[in-house]
C-alpha cells in the first residue's frame, strides 16, 4: 500500500471506528470485545505512523520491480540496499552533466 493521503485518511478512520468499537464494548461490559477492538485500533495507529514516518514508498513501473526482486535474490542484498545504490548512481551521473 503506498502511502498516499487516501490511505492515511481510510487508515485513521479504520482506527477511529475501531476505538468506538472498544468504547461501545467497555459500555456493555463485554471486555474480551473490548481487547479486540483495542488491539485492532493500536495496530492500525501503529500502522499509521510507520506510514507517516517511515521510509517514502517511490512508485516503479512492475518491470523494473521485478527486475530489483530477482537481482536481489541472485546477490543476497536487500531490494531498498539496491534501488538506493540504482538511484544514487543515476544521481551521480545526472549532476555530472
Amino acid at each position: 500500500m503506498a502511502p498516499t493521503d487516501l490511505n492515511r485518511l481510510i487508515l485513521l478512520l479504520a482506527a477511529l471506528i475501531s476505538a468506538v468499537g472498544a468504547v461501545d464494548a467497555l459500555v456493555g461490559g463485554t471486555y474480551d470485545l473490548v481487547l479486540v477492538f483495542a488491539l485492532g485500533a493500536l495496530l492500525q495507529l501503529a500502522l499509521l505512523v510507520r506510514l507517516q514516518f517511515g521510509r517514502p514508498a517511490v512508485p516503479l513501473r512492475s518491470d523494473l520491480v521485478g527486475w530489483l526482486r530477482q537481482r536481489a535474490a541472485e546477490h543476497g542484498e536487500p531490494m531498498e540496499a539496491l534501488a538506493d545504490r540504482c538511484v544514487a548512481a543515476v544521481r551521480a551521473d545526472l549532476d555530472e552533466v
